[in-house]
């Protein structure tokens, strides 16, 4: 495995009885770099949330607006972007 396929690990907190065990958690694929470049293109303060990513969640008191689709590094396509904001009626 790459390093550049892989991010930093997280430990996962793990207890059974009693028993405190550290394990070593790794993250790597396509949807971790889309992840790691839609959070490298947005702003300080802003969230931003892909066309997909919206779709499969509920984002009740969540206003998007698309702003089309954007040129990622390291991706061949173009990702469609949406800054999450609070809904006025939420």
């Amino acid at each position: 495995m790459s390093a550049a396929s892989r991010i930093a690990p997280s430990p996962a907190w793990i207890s059974t009885r009693g028993v405190l065990a550290v394990a070593r958690v790794e993250y790597f694929g396509r949807t971790v770099n889309v992840a790691a470049r839609i959070a490298d293109f947005a702003r300080f303060g802003e969230v931003l949330v892909s066309e997909d990513a919206a779709r499969s969640a509920e984002l009740d008191g969540v206003d998007l607006r698309p702003i089309g689709p954007v040129a990622l590094k390291g991706l061949r396509d173009g990702v469609v972007l949406a800054p999450a904001v609070r809904s006025e009626s939420a």
